[in-house]
């Protein structure tokens, strides 16, 4: 038998087992979110402000854990030639930014915790859920990882500036180039995916750019739901943005 005889069954097993290894894994997450949650709202009790915030950055990782497993699902789905089907629905832009901002005032950061502002608006677009939420997640624990020492504010979606085409969240920095992006962001997922795997580096013991599976999983993401990302750097002031179709775009 030949490796070109070979390599369908092998393709077959290996997204077979990357499907149990996904299953297995969101099994113990699902239970540990679903414990914190009980632990934060205090269903089980009052929390001290010490403990309550270690039940907070339990949340902030496991979510996180969360997001980076079903993207790299999703990652490896198209790196195999296929793309992950969306379940569209209508949602609002104020009840995805709420979610956005207690996540980014959780996961804060020494010294200088995140300022958030917008998302007031009541705005309803179509697009996935899920996939909404992990851009603007793993955007925001890559900036709070990445920026230098200062503040960083969180401008959600819902905002003046925003059209009925496009919305757009804006993480607002130090000045400086401290984030790493694919120089491909919007358009094909595959390519995106592509220029994402074009930064690791192919020496032994040489690493990617820093947050590498963030900003790659967050990028392909965007682009799954026909948005994108973009950095711009500057001397006084840097900001990530991610745009997602607006009520009139179409996903």
């Amino acid at each position: 038998m030949t490796g070109e005889d070979r390599a369908p069954g092998a393709e077959t097993i290996t997204r077979a087992l990357l499907d149990e290894v996904g299953h297995e894994l969101r099994t113990p997450l699902s239970s540990i979110l679903g414990h914190q949650e009980l632990l934060a709202e205090g269903i089980l009790g009052e929390l001290d402000d010490r403990v309550g915030h270690a039940v907070d950055r339990i949340g902030v990782a496991a979510r996180q854990l969360t997001h980076l497993l079903n993207g790299a699902v999703d990652l490896a789905g198209l790196a195999f030639g296929s793309e992950p089907s969306l379940d569209l629905e209508s949602l609002s832009v104020a009840n995805l930014s709420r979610d956005a901002q207690a996540y980014a005032l959780a996961l804060g950061r020494e010294g200088a915790p995140f300022r958030v502002r917008g998302g007031e608006e009541s705005v309803l677009v179509r697009s996935d859920a899920s996939r909404f939420e992990r851009v603007l997640v793993l955007a925001t624990t890559a900036v709070a990882r990445e920026a230098p020492e200062g503040p960083v504010t969180l401008i959600l979606p819902g905002t003046a500036g925003d059209t009925d085409e496009w919305l757009t969240t804006t993480w607002e920095g130090p000045g400086g180039d401290w984030l790493w992006l694919p120089e491909v962001t919007a358009g094909d997922p595959r390519a995106v995916l592509e220029a994402a795997l074009d930064a690791v580096p192919r020496a032994g013991g040489a690493r990617p750019p820093g947050s590498w599976l963030r900003i790659a999983v967050a990028a392909v993401t965007a682009a799954l739901i026909g948005g994108a990302l973009r950095f711009h750097p500057g001397p006084g002031q840097s900001r990530l943005e991610a745009r997602f179709p607006g009520p009139s775009g179409q996903v």
